[in-house]
């Protein structure tokens, strides 16, 4: 059977969640299985599936929710029953039309990206037709009420990380119907992955969006006596507001800089997104979200790039062997979080030898497309014939 996978994207329209599907469509294309994407979202970066052959549907999405969840005043009970009448009418009407579609146009399977309440139109089209239904949860459950029942009705539940497993489980979820499906990269050529040029400077970035739970702010303060120590040291932060956030983290950030008295040696950059602007900006990598990561995706990004990789818990410690390929931390450990900084910054001959060792790993476990062999395997079982694809290996 050569199969048609019907994908649901993210509202979000960036980062990781995209990234992902945009690969699983570009490999299914590839290997002969027709796939359509139901977007929210338009943008540039879905031309690459267009010309691939990617049929792109717009998805209406009607998130009043989110606009009272800006507004910062509406309590929270109230945003709760609009999201549950919004999921509601997405399931009962759009649902009913994706069926319609799915069925004059041949799908053989659904595909949820990036969790399943959101993309309720998906599991109505599916128990309607009565076709395979897979979810991919990218994130940490929620346990709210919606999602445990809706989890028990994917076919398949493909996970971003055992952390992101262990809580679906806890769910609810039936393990046999549960797998593994990390995130890949593409990997950098090795010229792109040289050392920075050396200027008698060393700079330590941290990426990711300007959310608390993310640690800017303990990385902060876990840098500043770093700095103190070491005036040949800098620091970076790349990031921005999430779509639709409020301001006051990001103001947060920034007092703080100048709290302790970083103001000349942190930059903040807020307009890159791309890895190739990014990592080969900095020596050492840092992720510390002070909540467990659901994977974090920026440490393969950073580890493909051969930058040393000090990170949080959560999904970084199943890629992180403990002073092989980079380095664990609490973040709430101020102390230890400094030593370990300080401990890169004086060794650079550990520097090497680590960022050396995380882009080798990366290279085995982590490039697409030998990440999603868990979904390859999942069509075969359900009936649909892959081609072959030749693979090419790139030099670390």
């Amino acid at each position: 059977m050569q199969g048609h996978v019907l994908a649901f994207e993210e509202a979000a329209g960036f980062g990781g969640a995209f990234i992902d599907l945009s690969h699983i469509a570009l490999e299914l294309v590839k290997r002969g299985v027709r796939v359509t994407v139901a977007r929210s979202w338009d943008g540039p970066g879905w031309e690459p599936l267009r010309d691939a052959g990617v049929t792109l549907l717009k998805h209406p999405k009607s998130m009043l929710s989110d606009h009272l969840y800006e507004r910062g005043d509406v309590p929270r009970h109230v945003r709760k029953l609009v999201f549950a009448g919004e999921v509601g009418l997405t399931a009962a009407a759009v649902g009913g039309w994706y069926a319609v579609w799915a069925k004059r146009n041949g799908v053989t399977h659904i595909f949820n990206n990036n969790g399943i309440v959101h993309n309720v139109a998906g599991v109505a089209a599916a128990k309607i037709l009565k076709i395979p239904l897979f979810s991919y949860v990218q994130g940490i459950a929620d346990g709210t009420s919606g999602f445990r029942k809706i989890v028990r009705l994917a076919d398949t539940v493909f996970c971003v990380s055992k952390t992101t497993e262990d809580s679906v489980l806890a769910q609810g979820a039936d393990p046999s119907r549960t797998r593994l499906l990390y995130p890949g990269v593409d990997l950098p050529s090795a010229e792109d992955a040289v050392p920075r040029p050396a200027d008698g400077r060393v700079r330590v970035g941290m990426v990711g969006m300007f959310m608390p739970w993310k640690g800017q702010i303990a990385f902060l303060e876990a840098f500043a006596p770093v700095a103190r120590a070491h005036p040949e040291l800098d620091g970076l932060l790349f990031g921005r507001l999430p779509s639709g956030a409020q301001r006051g983290y990001r103001d947060e950030i920034f007092a703080a800089i100048e709290r302790l008295g970083l103001t000349s040696r942190v930059q903040v950059v807020e307009d890159r997104s791309e890895p190739r602007r990014i990592f080969p900006e900095f020596d050492v990598s840092v992720h510390c979200s002070t909540q467990p990561e659901p994977f974090g995706r920026v440490v393969i990004e950073a580890m493909s790039y051969g930058r040393p990789v000090i990170a949080g818990p959560g999904g970084p410690s199943e890629v992180i062997d403990q002073g092989v390929n980079g380095f664990r931390i609490d973040p709430a450990d101020i102390k230890g979080f400094s030593s370990t900084i300080e401990r890169l910054v004086m060794d650079r001959a550990l520097c090497a030898r680590v960022g050396l060792a995380g882009r080798q790993h990366v290279a085995r476990h982590f490039t697409y497309p030998a990440v999603l062999g868990s979904l390859f395997d999942r069509l075969r079982e359900t009936g649909v014939a892959l081609k072959s694809v030749r693979l090419f290996a790139l030099s670390v």
